[in-house]
């Protein structure tokens, strides 16, 4: 079969493997949704793709932590940050990476009134919800200056002739869930069990492919990830702390 394959072909092929040749039990709609909730669950086990974006920043407009400008938004479909750079309003060129911290450790480490500093260039950043902070904020509104790098989930297949976004070799994949999910909606939880077991068995496949070009393999479980993401910026400060004052 050829690959990438389409919406369309990976519906059939689900059909192919349920024994039926049309619209039935299972809809085209529910068939389509579960196939691309497996993109996401393949992306979360494997995080496949990764790239970078570009963030303008904002400087702090006034003393009161109110007034600034220190947390940008996330794409929804981040994953994970790897590395988190800045760039130097002086010579223009990219910091090495900013170390990672918590929102709950500046007020341990610095204080209470941790968001009152402001620096150019920050030195730390931390991942809160669907924002990342910057500590000491910045004191200098610039374009593009905060670039990140991270993993995330390709765009949902919006029309049959779309494809996952995802590498061509991990599309079985995505058809080994949709089954999965019919097999639910069936109540056969033994052949349900069988079909998460082959989709498993794909996904650990596409994890070692992965990670065989990697001459170093980061940690994957590791508690709120901060080891995880440090790993890629050889960044192992543990709580040692740079403190930076106030302007």
């Amino acid at each position: 079969m050829a690959r990438p394959m389409t919406r369309t072909q990976m519906l059939a092929e689900v059909r192919a493997r349920l024994g039926e040749t049309g619209t039935g039990f299972y809809t085209d709609a529910q068939i389509n949704q579960w196939l691309a909730d497996g993109v996401d669950e393949i992306a979360l086990f494997v995080e496949p793709i990764i790239t970078t974006m570009t963030v303008d920043i904002t400087a702090v407009t006034g003393s009161a932590p109110y007034t600034d400008q220190g947390e940008y938004l996330l794409p929804d479909s981040l994953i994970s940050i790897k590395q988190v750079y800045y760039k130097l309003i002086t010579t223009l060129k990219w910091t090495d990476p900013l170390t990672e911290t918590t929102y709950e450790d500046l007020f341990d480490e610095v204080g209470a009134d941790w968001e009152s500093s402001t620096a150019d260039p920050p030195t730390f950043y931390y991942w809160r919800g669907d924002l990342i902070g910057l500590y000491p904020k910045p004191s200098v509104t610039r374009t593009g200056a905060l670039r990140i790098l991270h993993t995330c989930r390709p765009t949902e297949m919006a029309a049959d002739a779309g494809t996952t976004g995802l590498p061509s070799w991990l599309d079985r994949a995505c058809v080994l869930y949709a089954l999965y999910r019919c097999r639910l909606k069936d109540r056969d939880s033994q052949r349900a069990a069988e079909a998460y077991a082959e989709f498993n068995v794909a996904v650990k496949r596409a994890a070692s492919k992965l990670n065989k070009p990697r001459k170093d393999h980061a940690p994957r479980i590791v508690p709120s990830q901060r080891a995880y993401r440090q790993y890629y910026g050889r960044l192992h400060t543990g709580h040692g702390w740079l403190r930076v004052a106030s302007p």
